[in-house]
């Protein structure tokens, strides 16, 4: 899928969220920018996804796998 047609598909997914927050829609939303490399967002909507259900095992394994690197952590 090239970056157009992921564009596409998250602007869909967008639409459908603003009418219904959906578990599943904020997961594949934020897969979508994780391959985009738009990884501020995919966090934020995985934080989204964890939020409605914490232990949905794709959210988890794309927030703790894949963006971990990416999480700016404040330090201690």
């Amino acid at each position: 899928m090239d970056n157009n047609q992921q564009s596409k598909a998250i602007a869909e997914l967008s639409q459908a969220i603003a009418f219904k927050v959906d578990l599943n829609l904020l997961y594949l939303r934020a897969a979508f920018f994780e391959t985009m490399e738009e990884y501020d967002k995919a966090i934020r909507d995985c934080r989204m996804a964890l939020t409605i259900d914490p232990n949905h095992p794709e959210s988890i394994e794309l927030f703790h796998g894949k963006l971990a690197q990416h999480i700016c952590r404040e330090p201690s």
